[in-house]
């Protein structure tokens, strides 16, 4: 399962590196959700390893991608709530 893993990141950061051609590579947020995913499936001893980006970064990542999924805007309703049927009868 690990050597799975290490292969779809590094056919990933091949298509990023294709994707730019020179320079340093730039992530953008569907990329940087792919590499948090894979680091779920992957040994964390090994991050180094197969990783184009330090592990500190890879969990940066990841804590963003939860607190977008986590922020409860759909909870929140501006103004007062509705007032009760029994009340308004």
């Amino acid at each position: 399962m690990s050597k799975d893993v290490e292969l779809l990141v590094f056919r990933h950061e091949n298509r990023v590196l294709r994707r730019q051609l020179g320079g340093r590579p730039r992530w953008d947020h569907a990329d940087r959700l792919w590499l948090a995913a894979l680091s779920r499936l992957a040994n964390r001893c090994r991050w180094s390893d197969v990783f184009p980006v330090i592990p500190a970064t890879i969990l940066r990542w990841h804590r963003n991608l939860v607190s977008r999924k986590w922020t409860y805007t759909d909870r929140r309703r501006p103004g007062r709530p509705a007032t009760g049927a029994p009340i308004k009868r």
